[in-house]
């Protein structure tokens, strides 16, 4: 879903057409994932 977002410049509703889900489940989704992405990067400049 990133990769569809930020690489292929979709908009919330394409991917959810793309994935057959909701818009509303795309954003959330989306929201937890940078979420964790910026955990996992706080995590790993905090090792270094």
């Amino acid at each position: 879903m990133i990769e569809l977002r930020w690489k292929k410049q979709l908009s919330y509703q394409e991917i959810a057409a793309e994935l057959l889900t909701t818009s509303e489940i795309i954003q959330q989704k989306l929201h937890r994932a940078r979420k964790a992405l910026r955990k996992q990067m706080n995590d790993w400049m905090n090792e270094n």
